[in-house]
């Protein structure tokens, strides 16, 4: 069987962002499974247009099985452009979202709390993108990464291909220690950009630290993308307490993350999805402590399996993170529930239904 993935895989840089990592996950199952991946790489698309295109021409051609993993603003240049060239071929063609997908660009023109209510399901709108919704009907699968976005894909574009694959992770759960130090260590580990709150938890933490000294300890992990404003307040924060560690090479991640205390994601982006950091805490047994974004209740159980706080609030951050800290008993309890929930997470037990939708062996 022949793939061939669209996507930015980066030039296999070393990335910490969710989309590029999961590009490589998926071509490197596929190949262990058997399949020939080819990977048609957006990064720089602009300057390689019509090779991409050629590219994608030479794909159909052979009948591959397409798979469009295109960033949120990739995608909707990359759907039209393949069901365009894809008329008379009819090769199969899968669209496998990443984030919320084509969806962001709806969200973007809408305020927080709208966007919130939309994407969790509790607000309903008139679909304004029908020219996209057209073109996913096409497709053979909209695969996405849990069941709120199925409700919205659905409901929103009046989709009945929409199917719901877990975001896994190629990994084995094993048990870890939880000894408690006097120091709370927390690891942020995701891409560093203001909307991902990595700012207002490295305030927080300098504020708790101001008012008990060394109560916590926090290294950020991720590809810096501040802008030069806020890369000046990111230098300014950082102390013996709070320390930038650069990217993390993904190998390693598994076994860092169980060095932490808590995993942390403040994150302020409404379209968050399935963060597969998050995920990876989760498989470690390391509680997470997460802003109550649209999905994150499809992930998490307060107090039960990870720890939210109020969305957007740097006060309630706070207050989380003090609770945590005269709290820390039940840190063991819920990160041994984590790994419970995580076994969803894991290929082993979605093994089955990726090669069906991936390989074609349809479901």
């Amino acid at each position: 069987m022949r793939v061939t993935i669209i996507g930015n895989n980066g030039n296999n840089a070393n990335v910490s962002d969710g989309g590029r990592l999961k590009i490589r996950l998926y071509k490197t199952l596929l190949e262990k499974e058997g399949a020939e991946v080819n990977v048609i790489e957006l990064d720089g698309w602009k300057k390689r247009f019509f090779k991409i295109v050629s590219q994608i021409k030479k794909a159909l051609k052979n009948k591959d099985r397409i798979i469009i993993m295109a960033g949120p603003k990739g995608c909707r240049i990359v759907i039209p452009l393949v069901n365009k060239l894809n008329k008379k071929q009819k090769a199969p063609v899968v669209f496998c979202p990443l984030g919320v997908g084509t969806l962001d660009a709806i969200i973007k023109k809408m305020d927080s709390k709208k966007a919130q209510l939309f994407l969790s399901g509790d607000l309903e709108i008139k679909n304004k993108d029908k020219r996209i919704g057209k073109m996913l009907s096409k497709m053979e699968y909209v695969v996405v990464q849990n069941e709120s976005l199925l409700k919205r894909y659905a409901s929103y574009y009046g989709l009945s291909n929409v199917i719901v694959l877990e975001n896994f992770r190629n990994q084995t759960i094993t048990k870890r220690d939880y000894s408690v130090e006097s120091s709370l260590k927390i690891i942020y580990l995701s891409r560093v950009k203001e909307y991902k709150g990595v700012l207002d938890l490295m305030g927080c933490v300098k504020a708790i630290n101001s008012e008990c000294e060394d109560a916590i300890c926090l290294d950020v992990f991720g590809e810096n993308q501040l802008s030069e404003e806020n890369q000046t307040l990111f230098d300014k924060m950082q102390d013996r307490n709070i320390a930038y560690r650069g990217v993390a090479n993904h190998d390693a991640i598994p076994s860092i993350l169980k060095q932490y205390d808590l995993f942390c994601l403040p994150t302020r982006y409404h379209g968050e999805g399935t963060s597969g950091a998050l995920i990876e805490a989760l498989i470690a047994g390391t509680p997470v402590l997460v802003s109550s974004y649209s999905q994150a209740k499809d992930l998490i159980t307060d107090e039960e399996t990870g720890l939210l706080f109020e969305f957007g609030s740097i006060d309630a951050l706070k207050q989380r993170l003090t609770w945590i800290l005269g709290n820390r008993e039940h840190l063991e309890r819920i990160g041994v529930n984590a790994q419970v929930v995580a076994n969803r997470f894991v290929y082993e037990g979605n093994r089955d239904k990726f090669l069906k939708i991936f390989v074609g062996e349809g479901l």
